[in-house]
């Protein structure tokens, strides 16, 4: 097969993959409730687009919200300004109210999912583009297949699709890191023009603007070009225009060019950032505070004990240098780091498990995204290694080369698991979801360098069998990628002994719950719930509430349970009804809806 058909080829495959992706993010979507964090993301985005008031959920950055809901500013949704928990600030009621008593929950939430969607398919085709070209050295011989491995790990990866069709941070964090990690692989590698430095000065400046943590990338990316300006003793190209290239060999030179990077990517984040709120410090534009919990707790830097983070906060604070609705998301990010975790049986209730993402990663991952990604890992630190010990000086080697080529989105993979797990909020193996689109870019790229070595009939009978097997994890896990876990944990139902919290339940379950009893003519039961949704909403109309975290519309009161009634459990509430309701759980075993409730019989007959 030529190169132009082989390119075809990989393009039509490629196009196929992303539109079954989108199908299973679009129909997954339709079988979730509204998630916990969404209640809170979608309400906010569009109250700031009709408000300019940032009031409401103040702790996140708005790009993402107002990204998100833009396809909800045609219709003509309730914008409930008089609402008392909007005047008070209450986030978490006024979304509930928001989405289900004033508008049309499942319609508002499928608008603003759909974005979303679409920057994951757009997340896919960069692999792809990357992919084809980490390991080539000219535009004419491109390796079409090393992209389409790469985005078809990428494309069916059961994390991805399922935060793909999510309104949250996630996502959009990661495809700005891929969109900064690009330009910066190909400005050290392939040399600097300015649609390069461009691109690059842009995404960095985003990342930020997505998640606070985006500050942790300028530590990552300017320290490895900062050590490679002072200690690299490959030459940088500056392509000034087609004709015209000009070597950076000097050390002053590389450094001063770091220098202006550094300065233009934080230049223009610092204007995006104040552009992001208006140009206008107050969060909130009628008052000095914004009103609500949130505010009050994110913006009092005084409860932070370490003076040499306080101070520099108040003095930004006190000096308006920074959008109070910024310095809020900095003070969320530096109050709620210390959380409770839970792994593999054990709990930790001030600050997390060092090894928690690795378990994450061990246990969420597909097997064969995980043997390939491992065996890429592998290779590389081999190469590393036989490079060092044997020495050899040649005009070119191809095990240097691909050392070279992969090395910065490696230190870029390594560097992220290592600050996130120093870190130890452990809520989430979707905070290293980040990472997920490099592993695909690299253990694709380099799946196809192997392949290329066989003879055309056994590789393209391996590569055949190779994305068939992809689609196995995808199509099985359907619609429940929230809550998916690879055979190691044998049956589903287990994942809830192994981890919690955004790994398993999230709240996206309701609407299945409310459709199971309604199918089998239930009229009560007990409830004890995980997330901010509406029971009633999703046709669960009476119920007693055991304890739950935590039901925003109130219309039943929490009591004892009536043990001749079924009872419905939320995974994550499953430790606090153990304690204390024991008997709830003595039952048979419980029927599991989706990925993380569980429907247990009457404890007594009636």
């Amino acid at each position: 097969m030529n190169r132009i058909s082989s390119q075809k080829l990989s393009l039509i495959l490629i196009a196929a993959f992303s539109v079954l992706f989108f199908v299973l993010c679009f129909y997954g979507a339709q079988h979730k409730s509204i998630t916990h964090d969404e209640v809170a993301h979608i309400p906010a985005g569009f109250m700031i687009w009709k408000t300019g008031d940032f009031r409401i959920n103040i702790e996140h950055p708005p790009l993402v919200k107002l990204f998100a809901t833009l396809p909800l500013l045609p219709s003509h949704f309730y914008t409930p300004i008089n609402d008392y928990d909007w005047i008070a600030g209450e986030e978490w009621h006024f979304g509930g109210y928001f989405m289900f008593q004033y508008n049309n929950a499942d319609l508002v939430a499928i608008l603003a999912r759909f974005p979303i969607m679409v920057l994951g398919v757009m997340l896919g085709w960069l692999v792809y583009f990357w992919g084809r070209s980490i390991f080539t050295l000219r535009k004419d011989s491109l390796a079409p297949f090393a992209g389409l491995f790469a985005a078809a790990l990428y494309f069916t990866e059961p994390n991805v699709i399922a935060h793909s069709s999510l309104v949250t941070y996630d996502l959009a964090f990661a495809f700005v890191t891929l969109c900064a990690a690009y330009f910066y692989w190909a400005l050290f590698v392939r040399g600097i023009t300015t649609r390069r430095f461009v691109g690059f000065v842009l995404f960095m400046a985003l990342a930020p603007m997505v998640k606070a943590v985006g500050f942790f990338l300028y530590l990552l990316i300017f320290l490895h070009f900062f050590v490679s300006a002072i200690f690299g003793k490959r030459k940088w190209v500056l392509h000034l225009n087609k004709r015209m290239s000009r070597p950076l060999d000097r050390r002053r030179e590389k450094f001063l060019t770091v220098i202006v990077a550094l300065l233009l990517c934080m230049g223009l984040c610092y204007v995006a950032l104040w552009a992001s709120y208006g140009f206008r410090y107050r969060a909130s534009p009628d008052h000095e505070m914004p009103p609500g919990p949130q505010a009050g707790k994110y913006l009092n830097y005084s409860n932070i004990t370490s003076s040499l983070v306080r101070t520099p906060l108040q003095f930004l604070q006190r000096n308006h240098l920074l959008p109070q609705g910024y310095l809020g998301v900095i003070g969320h990010a530096l109050m709620e780091r210390e959380r409770a975790a839970y792994m593999l049986g054990k709990t930790k209730y001030e600050g997390g498990f060092y090894s928690y993402f690795l378990i994450t990663t061990l246990l969420k991952t597909p097997f064969v995204h995980l043997v390939v990604i491992l065996a890429f890992m592998a290779i590389f630190v081999f190469q590393n290694l036989s490079i060092y010990v044997t020495r050899r000086k040649v005009q070119f080697q191809r095990q240097r080369f691909y050392v070279h080529r992969a090395a910065i989105p490696v230190y870029l993979i390594v560097g992220i698991f290592v600050l996130v797990s120093l870190s130890r909020v452990n809520i989430g193996h979707r905070f290293i979801l980040t990472i997920i689109p490099l592993e695909c870019l690299v253990a694709g790229s380099l799946l196809n360098v192997i392949l290329s070595r066989m003879r055309p009939l056994r590789r393209n009978l391996l590569s055949g069998i190779f994305l068939a097997i992809l689609l196995i994890p995808s199509l099985n896990a359907y619609p429940h990628y929230i809550s998916y876990f690879n055979p190691l944990i044998g049956a589903r139902r287990n994942a809830i002994h192994f981890l919690c919290d955004s790994n398993v339940d999230w709240g996206q379950d309701l609407k299945l719950l409310g459709e199971y009893i309604k199918n089998h003519h239930i009229q009560k039961i007990n409830l004890s719930l995980f997330g901010k949704s509406d029971p009633y909403y999703y046709g669960i109309h009476k119920w007693i509430d055991l304890g739950s975290f935590e039901i925003i519309i109130p219309r039943f009161e929490t009591g004892p349970p009536d043990y001749t009634l079924p009872t419905a459990i939320s995974a994550n509430m499953r430790g606090y009804i153990t304690k204390k309701y024991p008997l709830v759980l003595s039952t048979a075993n419980p029927v599991l809806i989706g990925g993380s409730i569980f429907f247990y019989p009457p404890a007594k007959p009636q």
